[in-house]
């Protein structure tokens, strides 16, 4: 929740993962399973 919470307010996806301390590709992963189903896919 926190990842999408800073990708709404235009965080870049570096600060995003350094601030939740996940790499990138989790942070696409979470962002691409938000886009597929919502909260529930998370």
């Amino acid at each position: 929740m926190e990842a999408l919470y800073l990708k709404s307010k235009e965080y870049p996806h570096w600060e995003i993962c350094q601030l939740i301390q996940v790499s990138e590709p989790t942070l696409l992963s979470y962002l691409r399973d938000y886009q597929k189903g919502g909260i529930e896919q998370l």
